[in-house]
Protein backbone atom coordinates (compact mmCIF):
# COMPACT_ATOMS: atom_id res chain seq x y z
CA UNK A 1 0.00 0.00 0.00
CA UNK A 2 1.32 3.66 -0.86
CA UNK A 3 2.04 6.31 1.36
CA UNK A 4 -0.54 8.27 -0.55
CA UNK A 5 -3.33 5.49 0.40
CA UNK A 6 -2.37 5.07 3.69
CA UNK A 7 -2.19 9.09 4.78
CA UNK A 8 -6.25 9.29 4.21
CA UNK A 9 -6.51 5.88 6.97
CA UNK A 10 -4.49 7.58 9.53
CA UNK A 11 -6.43 10.95 9.10
CA UNK A 12 -10.00 9.46 9.30
CA UNK A 13 -8.84 7.28 12.55
CA UNK A 14 -7.71 10.10 13.95
CA UNK A 15 -10.48 12.37 13.23
CA UNK A 16 -12.81 9.64 14.42
CA UNK A 17 -10.99 9.51 17.68
CA UNK A 18 -11.29 12.73 18.28
CA UNK A 19 -15.21 12.82 18.25
CA UNK A 20 -14.93 9.95 21.22
CA UNK A 21 -16.06 11.03 24.49
CA UNK A 22 -14.01 9.81 27.66
CA UNK A 23 -11.98 6.74 26.29
CA UNK A 24 -8.42 6.44 26.56
CA UNK A 25 -7.12 7.15 22.93
CA UNK A 26 -3.97 8.39 23.99
CA UNK A 27 -1.87 4.81 22.99
CA UNK A 28 -4.00 4.95 19.89
CA UNK A 29 -3.36 8.25 18.85
CA UNK A 30 0.95 8.31 19.75
CA UNK A 31 0.75 5.44 17.65
CA UNK A 32 -1.14 7.33 14.44
CA UNK A 33 1.98 9.75 15.17
CA UNK A 34 4.85 7.05 14.75
CA UNK A 35 3.17 5.65 11.99
CA UNK A 36 3.01 9.02 10.05
CA UNK A 37 6.31 9.94 10.90
CA UNK A 38 7.52 7.00 10.01
CA UNK A 39 5.72 7.71 6.13
CA UNK A 40 7.07 11.25 6.79
CA UNK A 41 9.59 11.44 3.81
CA UNK A 42 6.54 10.34 1.83
CA UNK A 43 4.06 12.53 2.57
CA UNK A 44 3.63 15.73 0.07
CA UNK A 45 1.19 17.87 3.00
CA UNK A 46 0.50 16.95 6.29
CA UNK A 47 -3.12 15.70 6.49
CA UNK A 48 -5.42 18.31 8.06
CA UNK A 49 -7.55 17.15 11.27
CA UNK A 50 -10.60 18.59 12.67
CA UNK A 51 -9.26 20.50 15.64
CA UNK A 52 -6.41 22.13 13.33
CA UNK A 53 -8.70 22.87 10.75
CA UNK A 54 -7.84 26.85 9.09
CA UNK A 55 -4.15 25.76 10.70
CA UNK A 56 -1.21 25.18 7.30
CA UNK A 57 2.17 24.67 8.01
CA UNK A 58 4.72 22.09 7.57
CA UNK A 59 4.43 18.28 9.01
CA UNK A 60 5.01 18.28 12.78
CA UNK A 61 8.25 16.17 13.94
CA UNK A 62 7.21 13.00 15.41
CA UNK A 63 7.59 13.92 19.20
CA UNK A 64 5.73 17.06 18.43
CA UNK A 65 2.71 15.30 16.71
CA UNK A 66 2.78 12.64 19.75
CA UNK A 67 2.10 15.27 22.19
CA UNK A 68 -0.44 17.28 20.05
CA UNK A 69 -2.28 13.89 19.69
CA UNK A 70 -1.82 13.50 23.38
CA UNK A 71 -3.21 16.57 24.27
CA UNK A 72 -6.03 16.09 21.81
CA UNK A 73 -6.97 13.13 24.11
CA UNK A 74 -6.72 14.85 27.05
CA UNK A 75 -8.89 17.39 25.96
CA UNK A 76 -11.45 15.41 25.20
CA UNK A 77 -11.22 13.79 28.35
CA UNK A 78 -11.60 16.60 29.88
CA UNK A 79 -15.16 17.58 27.81
CA UNK A 80 -16.31 13.95 28.65
CA UNK A 81 -15.79 14.80 32.28
CA UNK A 82 -18.35 17.25 31.88
CA UNK A 83 -21.03 16.20 29.90
CA UNK A 84 -20.97 12.84 32.16
CA UNK A 85 -21.09 14.88 34.91
CA UNK A 86 -17.66 14.64 36.70
CA UNK A 87 -16.16 17.69 37.21
CA UNK A 88 -13.39 16.58 39.58
CA UNK A 89 -11.67 15.26 36.48
CA UNK A 90 -11.71 17.71 34.47
CA UNK A 91 -8.95 20.36 35.56
CA UNK A 92 -6.68 17.34 36.01
CA UNK A 93 -7.35 16.78 32.40
CA UNK A 94 -6.88 19.92 30.89
CA UNK A 95 -4.26 20.84 32.84
CA UNK A 96 -2.26 17.00 31.42
CA UNK A 97 -3.52 18.43 28.16
CA UNK A 98 -1.61 22.21 28.37
CA UNK A 99 1.69 20.12 29.79
CA UNK A 100 1.70 18.80 26.22
CA UNK A 101 2.13 21.74 24.46
CA UNK A 102 5.13 23.43 26.26
CA UNK A 103 7.12 22.57 22.92
CA UNK A 104 3.83 22.08 20.38
CA UNK A 105 4.01 24.47 17.32
CA UNK A 106 2.49 27.82 17.82
CA UNK A 107 -0.59 27.26 15.47
CA UNK A 108 -1.38 24.18 17.11
CA UNK A 109 -0.46 25.03 20.42
CA UNK A 110 -2.89 28.72 20.40
CA UNK A 111 -6.00 26.19 18.95
CA UNK A 112 -5.84 23.75 21.29
CA UNK A 113 -5.64 26.19 24.80
CA UNK A 114 -8.36 28.28 22.97
CA UNK A 115 -10.14 24.55 23.20
CA UNK A 116 -9.05 24.11 26.79
CA UNK A 117 -10.86 27.75 27.75
CA UNK A 118 -13.90 26.43 26.31
CA UNK A 119 -13.78 23.58 28.13
CA UNK A 120 -13.47 25.32 31.17
CA UNK A 121 -15.97 27.85 30.06
CA UNK A 122 -18.49 24.30 29.77
CA UNK A 123 -17.51 23.28 33.49
CA UNK A 124 -18.23 26.69 34.93
CA UNK A 125 -21.62 26.69 33.21
CA UNK A 126 -22.18 23.26 34.28
CA UNK A 127 -21.66 23.98 37.90
CA UNK A 128 -23.43 27.03 37.77
CA UNK A 129 -26.34 25.02 36.38
CA UNK A 130 -25.94 22.32 39.23
CA UNK A 131 -25.85 25.09 42.28
CA UNK A 132 -29.10 26.63 40.62
CA UNK A 133 -30.80 23.80 41.12
CA UNK A 134 -29.94 22.89 44.14
CA UNK A 135 -30.75 26.79 45.20
CA UNK A 136 -34.58 26.04 42.98
CA UNK A 137 -34.97 22.65 44.94
CA UNK A 138 -34.19 23.88 48.01
CA UNK A 139 -36.53 27.33 48.14
CA UNK A 140 -39.36 24.54 46.50
CA UNK A 141 -39.14 22.13 49.03
CA UNK A 142 -39.32 24.95 51.80
CA UNK A 143 -42.99 26.09 49.48
CA UNK A 144 -43.97 22.61 49.39
CA UNK A 145 -43.36 22.15 53.20
CA UNK A 146 -45.15 25.28 53.82
CA UNK A 147 -47.98 24.19 51.41
CA UNK A 148 -48.37 21.00 52.79
CA UNK A 149 -48.42 21.68 56.28
CA UNK A 150 -51.12 24.78 55.75
CA UNK A 151 -54.13 22.54 56.85
CA UNK A 152 -52.88 20.91 59.86
CA UNK A 153 -49.91 22.39 61.68
CA UNK A 154 -49.57 26.11 60.67
CA UNK A 155 -46.89 26.56 63.15
CA UNK A 156 -44.57 24.47 60.99
CA UNK A 157 -45.65 26.15 57.67
CA UNK A 158 -44.35 29.10 59.15
CA UNK A 159 -41.23 28.08 59.83
CA UNK A 160 -40.80 26.75 56.47
CA UNK A 161 -42.20 30.07 55.29
CA UNK A 162 -39.08 31.93 57.74
CA UNK A 163 -36.64 29.37 56.11
CA UNK A 164 -37.84 29.88 52.80
CA UNK A 165 -37.70 33.85 53.06
CA UNK A 166 -34.19 33.74 54.08
CA UNK A 167 -32.70 31.97 51.56
CA UNK A 168 -34.55 33.82 48.85
CA UNK A 169 -32.74 36.85 50.06
CA UNK A 170 -29.40 35.43 50.67
CA UNK A 171 -26.29 36.41 48.29
CA UNK A 172 -26.24 33.19 46.73
CA UNK A 173 -29.43 32.62 45.06
CA UNK A 174 -29.47 36.26 44.46
CA UNK A 175 -26.49 35.77 42.15
CA UNK A 176 -27.95 32.63 40.48
CA UNK A 177 -31.31 32.87 39.66
CA UNK A 178 -32.92 35.59 37.82
CA UNK A 179 -34.54 38.56 38.58
CA UNK A 180 -37.86 36.82 37.01
CA UNK A 181 -37.00 33.92 38.78
CA UNK A 182 -36.99 34.86 42.18
CA UNK A 183 -40.19 37.55 41.59
CA UNK A 184 -41.84 33.93 40.99
CA UNK A 185 -40.37 32.39 44.16
CA UNK A 186 -41.28 35.94 46.41
CA UNK A 187 -44.75 35.36 44.56
CA UNK A 188 -45.48 32.10 45.59
CA UNK A 189 -43.78 32.89 49.32
CA UNK A 190 -46.54 36.16 49.56
CA UNK A 191 -49.50 33.95 48.20
CA UNK A 192 -48.57 31.69 51.20
CA UNK A 193 -48.16 34.09 53.70
CA UNK A 194 -51.38 35.10 53.07
CA UNK A 195 -52.73 31.77 53.46
CA UNK A 196 -51.28 31.10 56.40
CA UNK A 197 -52.24 34.16 57.69
CA UNK A 198 -55.84 32.76 56.92
CA UNK A 199 -55.28 29.75 58.72
CA UNK A 200 -54.79 31.18 61.22
CA UNK A 201 -57.12 33.62 61.17
CA UNK A 202 -59.40 30.55 60.63
CA UNK A 203 -58.25 28.27 63.58
CA UNK A 204 -58.48 31.27 65.72
CA UNK A 205 -62.23 32.29 64.68
CA UNK A 206 -63.05 28.70 64.90
CA UNK A 207 -61.85 28.51 68.69
CA UNK A 208 -63.23 31.96 69.84
CA UNK A 209 -66.61 31.80 67.89
CA UNK A 210 -68.08 29.47 69.97
CA UNK A 211 -66.83 30.37 73.60
CA UNK A 212 -68.37 33.79 72.56
CA UNK A 213 -71.92 32.45 71.14
CA UNK A 214 -71.90 30.47 74.35
CA UNK A 215 -71.50 33.93 76.54
CA UNK A 216 -73.78 35.74 74.32
CA UNK A 217 -76.63 32.87 74.58
CA UNK A 218 -76.58 33.05 78.66
CA UNK A 219 -75.84 36.53 78.63
CA UNK A 220 -79.25 36.75 76.60
CA UNK A 221 -81.20 34.22 78.53
CA UNK A 222 -80.27 35.92 82.27
CA UNK A 223 -77.24 34.72 83.66
CA UNK A 224 -78.25 35.22 87.30
CA UNK A 225 -81.87 34.51 86.71
CA UNK A 226 -83.24 32.52 90.33
CA UNK A 227 -80.01 32.07 91.42
CA UNK A 228 -78.50 32.50 95.21
CA UNK A 229 -75.42 34.29 95.74
CA UNK A 230 -72.95 31.27 95.40
CA UNK A 231 -75.14 30.21 92.23
CA UNK A 232 -74.53 34.02 90.89
CA UNK A 233 -70.52 33.62 91.57
CA UNK A 234 -70.25 30.68 89.78
CA UNK A 235 -72.12 32.15 87.03
CA UNK A 236 -70.06 35.01 87.02
CA UNK A 237 -66.58 33.14 87.04
CA UNK A 238 -68.00 31.09 84.30
CA UNK A 239 -68.60 33.71 81.83
CA UNK A 240 -65.60 34.97 82.69
CA UNK A 241 -63.73 31.99 81.34
CA UNK A 242 -65.74 32.11 78.32
CA UNK A 243 -64.25 35.79 78.03
CA UNK A 244 -61.04 34.66 78.89
CA UNK A 245 -61.56 31.53 76.51
CA UNK A 246 -62.38 34.19 74.07
CA UNK A 247 -59.27 36.43 74.18
CA UNK A 248 -56.76 33.82 74.46
CA UNK A 249 -58.31 32.42 71.00
CA UNK A 250 -57.76 35.66 69.17
CA UNK A 251 -54.33 36.79 70.89
CA UNK A 252 -52.30 35.72 67.30
CA UNK A 253 -54.73 37.71 65.24
CA UNK A 254 -53.36 41.37 64.43
CA UNK A 255 -55.58 43.93 66.13
CA UNK A 256 -56.44 46.07 62.83
CA UNK A 257 -58.26 42.76 61.28
CA UNK A 258 -61.73 43.18 60.81
CA UNK A 259 -63.14 40.05 62.26
CA UNK A 260 -60.47 40.69 65.29
CA UNK A 261 -62.46 44.25 66.03
CA UNK A 262 -66.00 42.82 65.64
CA UNK A 263 -65.17 39.78 68.61
CA UNK A 264 -63.64 42.90 70.30
CA UNK A 265 -67.31 44.66 69.71
CA UNK A 266 -68.81 41.97 70.64
CA UNK A 267 -66.81 41.59 73.95
CA UNK A 268 -67.31 44.74 74.70
CA UNK A 269 -71.37 44.07 74.29
CA UNK A 270 -71.28 41.26 76.60
CA UNK A 271 -69.53 42.91 79.16
CA UNK A 272 -72.43 45.72 79.28
CA UNK A 273 -74.96 42.77 79.31
CA UNK A 274 -72.71 41.08 82.20
CA UNK A 275 -72.87 44.35 84.14
CA UNK A 276 -76.57 45.00 83.30
CA UNK A 277 -77.50 41.39 84.60
CA UNK A 278 -75.54 41.73 88.01
CA UNK A 279 -77.19 45.26 88.40
CA UNK A 280 -80.20 43.86 87.90
CA UNK A 281 -79.79 40.30 89.99
CA UNK A 282 -78.21 42.74 92.39
CA UNK A 283 -81.53 44.62 92.86
CA UNK A 284 -84.21 41.67 92.67
CA UNK A 285 -82.08 39.99 95.30
CA UNK A 286 -82.28 43.11 97.32
CA UNK A 287 -85.80 43.35 96.79
CA UNK A 288 -86.57 39.82 97.88
CA UNK A 289 -84.46 40.46 101.01
CA UNK A 290 -86.59 41.76 103.40
CA UNK A 291 -87.05 45.71 103.11
CA UNK A 292 -83.79 45.04 100.93
CA UNK A 293 -81.93 45.79 104.08
CA UNK A 294 -78.73 46.13 104.84
CA UNK A 295 -78.10 43.65 107.19
CA UNK A 296 -78.58 41.54 104.17
CA UNK A 297 -76.35 42.89 102.15
CA UNK A 298 -73.63 42.62 104.79
CA UNK A 299 -74.21 39.00 104.79
CA UNK A 300 -73.71 38.22 101.99
CA UNK A 301 -70.67 40.60 101.42
CA UNK A 302 -69.04 39.50 104.91
CA UNK A 303 -64.99 38.98 104.72
CA UNK A 304 -64.51 41.37 101.91
CA UNK A 305 -62.25 43.15 103.88
CA UNK A 306 -59.51 40.13 104.14
CA UNK A 307 -59.50 39.18 101.15
CA UNK A 308 -56.51 38.39 99.25
CA UNK A 309 -54.94 37.91 95.47
CA UNK A 310 -51.78 37.30 93.64
CA UNK A 311 -52.84 37.42 90.59
CA UNK A 312 -50.18 36.71 87.45
CA UNK A 313 -48.96 39.19 85.00
CA UNK A 314 -51.30 42.25 84.56
CA UNK A 315 -53.90 39.67 85.41
CA UNK A 316 -57.24 40.78 86.69
CA UNK A 317 -57.20 40.31 90.90
CA UNK A 318 -59.73 37.87 91.84
CA UNK A 319 -61.41 39.52 94.94
CA UNK A 320 -64.87 37.83 94.21
CA UNK A 321 -65.85 39.36 97.53
CA UNK A 322 -64.64 43.01 97.39
CA UNK A 323 -66.05 43.22 93.47
CA UNK A 324 -69.35 42.04 95.01
CA UNK A 325 -69.10 44.52 97.85
CA UNK A 326 -68.73 47.49 95.15
CA UNK A 327 -71.67 46.61 93.03
CA UNK A 328 -73.92 45.38 95.57
CA UNK A 329 -73.33 48.80 97.61
CA UNK A 330 -73.24 50.74 94.73
CA UNK A 331 -77.35 50.89 94.57
CA UNK A 332 -77.49 52.06 97.65
CA UNK A 333 -74.88 54.36 97.74
CA UNK A 334 -76.41 56.16 94.86
CA UNK A 335 -79.65 56.08 96.76
CA UNK A 336 -77.28 57.92 100.17
CA UNK A 337 -76.82 55.02 102.22
CA UNK A 338 -74.40 56.39 104.30
CA UNK A 339 -73.30 52.97 105.66
CA UNK A 340 -73.52 51.35 102.02
CA UNK A 341 -71.40 55.00 101.00
CA UNK A 342 -68.70 53.82 103.46
CA UNK A 343 -68.45 50.50 102.17
CA UNK A 344 -68.64 51.08 98.82
CA UNK A 345 -65.56 53.37 98.79
CA UNK A 346 -63.56 51.19 101.00
CA UNK A 347 -64.14 48.26 98.62
CA UNK A 348 -63.31 50.28 95.76
CA UNK A 349 -60.14 52.13 97.05
CA UNK A 350 -58.52 48.25 98.40
CA UNK A 351 -59.76 46.73 94.50
CA UNK A 352 -57.54 49.96 93.34
CA UNK A 353 -54.81 48.83 95.40
CA UNK A 354 -54.85 45.41 94.05
CA UNK A 355 -54.63 46.98 90.62
CA UNK A 356 -52.32 48.98 91.25
CA UNK A 357 -50.25 46.60 92.67
CA UNK A 358 -50.49 44.72 89.88
CA UNK A 359 -49.16 47.39 87.78
CA UNK A 360 -46.19 47.90 90.09
CA UNK A 361 -45.19 44.69 89.23
CA UNK A 362 -45.72 45.13 85.33
CA UNK A 363 -43.77 48.11 85.38
CA UNK A 364 -41.15 46.47 87.18
CA UNK A 365 -40.24 43.51 84.57
CA UNK A 366 -38.62 44.26 81.58
CA UNK A 367 -40.82 44.21 78.16
CA UNK A 368 -42.14 41.35 77.30
CA UNK A 369 -42.01 40.33 73.29
CA UNK A 370 -44.56 37.98 72.78
CA UNK A 371 -47.61 39.19 71.58
CA UNK A 372 -50.18 37.31 74.18
CA UNK A 373 -48.40 39.40 76.64
CA UNK A 374 -48.10 42.87 75.23
CA UNK A 375 -51.81 42.52 74.46
CA UNK A 376 -52.64 42.12 78.32
CA UNK A 377 -52.56 46.28 79.27
CA UNK A 378 -55.43 46.56 76.86
CA UNK A 379 -57.58 43.07 78.29
CA UNK A 380 -57.09 45.25 81.95
CA UNK A 381 -58.10 48.26 80.70
CA UNK A 382 -61.52 46.72 79.67
CA UNK A 383 -61.66 45.38 82.94
CA UNK A 384 -61.06 48.18 84.46
CA UNK A 385 -63.61 50.31 82.79
CA UNK A 386 -65.93 47.64 83.50
CA UNK A 387 -65.10 47.55 87.61
CA UNK A 388 -64.41 51.03 88.48
CA UNK A 389 -67.13 52.55 86.27
CA UNK A 390 -68.78 55.42 87.99
CA UNK A 391 -65.94 55.87 90.59
CA UNK A 392 -62.92 58.59 90.93
CA UNK A 393 -60.49 55.53 90.67
CA UNK A 394 -61.16 54.65 86.51
CA UNK A 395 -59.47 57.89 85.32
CA UNK A 396 -56.25 57.86 87.09
CA UNK A 397 -55.88 53.64 87.03
CA UNK A 398 -56.56 53.98 82.97
CA UNK A 399 -53.99 56.29 81.88
CA UNK A 400 -51.72 54.42 84.14
CA UNK A 401 -52.31 51.42 82.05
CA UNK A 402 -52.35 53.13 78.65
CA UNK A 403 -48.70 54.61 79.77
CA UNK A 404 -47.44 50.91 80.07
CA UNK A 405 -49.06 49.63 76.98
CA UNK A 406 -47.54 52.72 74.85
CA UNK A 407 -44.20 52.04 76.29
CA UNK A 408 -44.11 48.24 75.59
CA UNK A 409 -45.38 48.72 72.17
CA UNK A 410 -42.22 51.16 71.77
CA UNK A 411 -40.01 49.07 73.09
CA UNK A 412 -41.05 45.61 71.47
CA UNK A 413 -40.66 47.96 68.18
CA UNK A 414 -37.22 49.37 69.11
CA UNK A 415 -36.52 45.50 70.06
CA UNK A 416 -37.30 44.22 66.98
CA UNK A 417 -35.07 45.92 65.20
CA UNK A 418 -32.22 46.15 66.96
CA UNK A 419 -32.46 42.12 67.89
CA UNK A 420 -31.42 40.77 64.22
CA UNK A 421 -27.89 43.04 64.63
CA UNK A 422 -27.33 41.84 67.79
CA UNK A 423 -27.79 38.56 67.19
CA UNK A 424 -25.76 38.83 64.05
CA UNK A 425 -22.87 40.07 66.30
CA UNK A 426 -22.92 37.69 69.01
CA UNK A 427 -22.73 35.20 65.91
CA UNK A 428 -19.77 36.28 64.46
CA UNK A 429 -17.99 37.60 68.05
CA UNK A 430 -18.36 33.16 68.83
CA UNK A 431 -17.35 32.56 65.43
CA UNK A 432 -14.01 34.56 65.98
CA UNK A 433 -13.09 33.10 69.47
CA UNK A 434 -14.53 29.34 69.13
CA UNK A 435 -11.38 28.38 67.67
CA UNK A 436 -9.01 29.89 70.18
CA UNK A 437 -10.96 28.05 73.09
CA UNK A 438 -10.64 24.54 70.93
CA UNK A 439 -6.40 25.46 70.78
CA UNK A 440 -6.25 26.27 74.52
CA UNK A 441 -7.65 22.41 75.40
CA UNK A 442 -5.63 20.79 72.85
CA UNK A 443 -8.91 19.16 71.53
CA UNK A 444 -8.99 16.97 68.38
CA UNK A 445 -12.21 15.54 66.10
CA UNK A 446 -11.09 11.90 67.25
CA UNK A 447 -13.47 10.65 69.83
CA UNK A 448 -13.79 7.16 69.49
CA UNK A 449 -16.61 6.19 71.57
CA UNK A 450 -15.21 2.51 72.19
CA UNK A 451 -11.97 3.04 72.45
CA UNK A 452 -11.14 3.26 76.22
CA UNK A 453 -8.40 5.21 76.09
CA UNK A 454 -9.94 8.28 75.43
CA UNK A 455 -11.11 8.30 78.85
CA UNK A 456 -10.11 11.43 80.84
CA UNK A 457 -9.52 13.66 77.69
CA UNK A 458 -11.15 16.41 76.34
CA UNK A 459 -12.19 15.69 72.76
CA UNK A 460 -14.07 18.07 70.06
CA UNK A 461 -17.27 16.40 68.83
CA UNK A 462 -18.22 19.25 65.55
CA UNK A 463 -22.11 19.80 64.29
CA UNK A 464 -23.65 17.85 66.60
CA UNK A 465 -27.40 17.79 67.25
CA UNK A 466 -28.46 17.14 70.79
CA UNK A 467 -30.89 14.57 71.55
CA UNK A 468 -31.45 14.90 75.03
CA UNK A 469 -35.00 14.36 76.05
CA UNK A 470 -35.94 13.51 72.67
CA UNK A 471 -33.93 10.35 72.06
CA UNK A 472 -32.44 9.65 75.56
CA UNK A 473 -32.60 10.33 79.57
CA UNK A 474 -30.08 9.31 82.26
CA UNK A 475 -30.39 5.56 83.17
CA UNK A 476 -32.42 7.26 85.93
CA UNK A 477 -34.81 8.38 83.39
CA UNK A 478 -34.05 11.57 84.60
CA UNK A 479 -33.36 14.89 81.94
CA UNK A 480 -29.51 15.48 81.08
CA UNK A 481 -28.79 18.20 78.90
CA UNK A 482 -26.74 16.54 76.19
CA UNK A 483 -27.04 13.30 74.26
CA UNK A 484 -26.09 12.16 70.59
CA UNK A 485 -25.37 8.57 69.61
CA UNK A 486 -21.64 9.21 68.20
CA UNK A 487 -20.32 5.72 66.17
CA UNK A 488 -23.48 4.49 66.90
CA UNK A 489 -22.97 4.57 70.80
CA UNK A 490 -24.88 6.79 72.65
CA UNK A 491 -22.80 9.22 74.78
CA UNK A 492 -24.32 12.13 77.00
CA UNK A 493 -23.72 14.13 79.75
CA UNK A 494 -24.23 17.30 81.58
CA UNK A 495 -22.80 21.24 81.09
CA UNK A 496 -21.20 22.43 83.12
CA UNK A 497 -21.57 25.31 85.20
CA UNK A 498 -20.10 28.26 83.10
CA UNK A 499 -21.53 25.99 79.72
CA UNK A 500 -25.08 26.78 81.25
CA UNK A 501 -24.58 30.17 82.51
CA UNK A 502 -22.98 31.40 78.78
CA UNK A 503 -26.38 29.36 77.38
CA UNK A 504 -28.47 31.42 80.29
CA UNK A 505 -26.94 34.57 79.46
CA UNK A 506 -27.91 34.33 75.69
CA UNK A 507 -31.44 33.06 76.42
CA UNK A 508 -32.66 35.46 79.50
CA UNK A 509 -30.05 38.76 79.32
CA UNK A 510 -29.58 39.35 75.93
CA UNK A 511 -33.03 36.90 75.04
CA UNK A 512 -30.78 35.69 71.63
CA UNK A 513 -32.15 32.61 69.83
CA UNK A 514 -29.65 29.62 70.53
CA UNK A 515 -31.73 27.05 68.23
CA UNK A 516 -31.09 23.10 70.03
CA UNK A 517 -32.43 21.96 66.62
CA UNK A 518 -29.11 23.36 64.91
CA UNK A 519 -26.17 21.14 65.36
CA UNK A 520 -23.95 22.43 67.60
CA UNK A 521 -19.88 22.25 68.39
CA UNK A 522 -18.79 20.80 72.00
CA UNK A 523 -16.04 20.70 74.04
CA UNK A 524 -16.36 17.14 76.52
CA UNK A 525 -14.28 15.66 78.45
CA UNK A 526 -14.97 11.95 78.07
CA UNK A 527 -15.32 10.39 81.57
CA UNK A 528 -16.14 6.45 80.82
CA UNK A 529 -18.75 3.75 80.44
CA UNK A 530 -22.44 4.80 81.49
CA UNK A 531 -26.13 3.57 81.11
CA UNK A 532 -28.69 5.53 79.27
CA UNK A 533 -32.52 5.13 79.15
CA UNK A 534 -33.28 5.31 74.95
CA UNK A 535 -36.20 5.95 73.59
CA UNK A 536 -37.79 2.92 71.48
CA UNK A 537 -40.99 2.56 69.62
CA UNK A 538 -41.99 -1.04 69.61
CA UNK A 539 -44.32 -2.84 67.29
CA UNK A 540 -46.69 -4.97 68.30
CA UNK A 541 -47.84 -7.83 66.17
CA UNK A 542 -50.22 -10.83 66.06
CA UNK A 543 -48.80 -13.92 67.55
CA UNK A 544 -51.29 -16.00 64.80
CA UNK A 545 -51.34 -14.33 61.92
CA UNK A 546 -48.44 -11.68 61.90
CA UNK A 547 -50.20 -8.57 61.38
CA UNK A 548 -49.15 -5.52 62.84
CA UNK A 549 -51.56 -3.85 65.92
CA UNK A 550 -49.85 -1.14 66.67
CA UNK A 551 -46.75 0.73 68.55
CA UNK A 552 -45.61 1.38 72.01
CA UNK A 553 -43.36 3.86 72.97
CA UNK A 554 -40.20 2.46 75.90
CA UNK A 555 -37.47 3.72 77.42
CA UNK A 556 -34.94 0.78 77.64
CA UNK A 557 -31.45 0.93 78.53
CA UNK A 558 -28.34 1.10 76.59
CA UNK A 559 -24.66 1.06 77.41
CA UNK A 560 -23.07 3.99 76.27
CA UNK A 561 -20.27 6.66 76.98
CA UNK A 562 -20.43 9.48 80.08
CA UNK A 563 -19.17 13.05 78.71
CA UNK A 564 -18.61 16.45 80.75
CA UNK A 565 -19.50 19.04 78.54
CA UNK A 566 -16.92 21.96 78.86
CA UNK A 567 -17.04 24.06 76.02
CA UNK A 568 -19.84 24.78 73.56
CA UNK A 569 -20.29 26.63 70.51
CA UNK A 570 -23.91 27.13 69.01
CA UNK A 571 -24.78 30.12 67.53
CA UNK A 572 -24.19 33.37 69.24
CA UNK A 573 -22.82 31.25 72.01
CA UNK A 574 -19.11 30.54 72.63
CA UNK A 575 -17.70 29.09 76.06
CA UNK A 576 -14.95 27.13 77.17
CA UNK A 577 -12.66 26.51 79.90
CA UNK A 578 -11.39 30.24 80.81
CA UNK A 579 -13.14 31.56 78.67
Amino acid sequence: MSVDEIAPLLATAESYLTRLPALETGRVMAQIAEIRAELAPGLATPPVLPAEQGVVGEVPPADEALRLSQARSRVTQARAYVQTGRPEFVEPALTGAAAHLSEVGEASRVALLAEIEEVRAELAAVLTAERTTRAETELTGHLDTATTSLPGSPELAAVALKRFADRLVSAEVRDLLADEAVERYAARGVELTARLAASIKQRALARALPSLTELERRLADGPYAGLDQRGAYQAARELRELKHRVLAAVAPLPGDDLDMRDVQARLVAADTALARAALAWGTRTLQRRVGGTWAAISADIAGWEGESATPGLLEEPDLPLTLAAIRRTHPLARAGHQRAREVFGSAAAALYRAYARVLDEAEKIPTPLRGIELDKPGRLLIAAGYTFAGTDYLDPLAARIRELQTRWRADAVATARTRQDVYAAAVAEAESVWPRIVAATGALDDFDPVDETSHGRTVLIPAAHNRAGADFRDADFRDIDFAMRRGGVPVGGSFEPHVLRALEHAWYDLRLDVDHHRPWDLLAVVEGPTLLAERTVVTLTDRDTGAEIGTVEEWRAAEGVRLRIVGLHAGPVATGPGF
